[in-house]
């Protein structure tokens, strides 16, 4: 059920033009992976309390990430 919510990060509009090549390549690397942990953490999470040292240790996974995306992000618009 919690698989069909919509959910969705990309780059932002104002970061996705001009000639951003390898950064832009390493933004959607990181909107894949938080995808995949994401839907992992929705799996690991089924029958078991949020407290569960799995399920911490799948969203503390996907806080890393998250993490690095907005600090990238944070980092792009200083730039600007």
């Amino acid at each position: 059920m919690a698989e069909g919510l919509l959910f969705r990060l990309a780059i932002p509009p104002t970061l996705a033009i001009g000639g951003m090549g390898l950064l832009k390549s390493e933004i959607e690397e990181l909107l894949k992976r938080i995808e995949e942990l994401r839907l992992k953490m929705i799996r690991i999470k089924e029958g078991k309390a949020f407290s569960d040292p799995e399920v911490l240790a799948a969203s503390q996974d996907l806080d890393a990430v998250l993490d690095d995306y907005q600090e990238m992000l944070l980092n792009m618009s200083e730039k600007d």
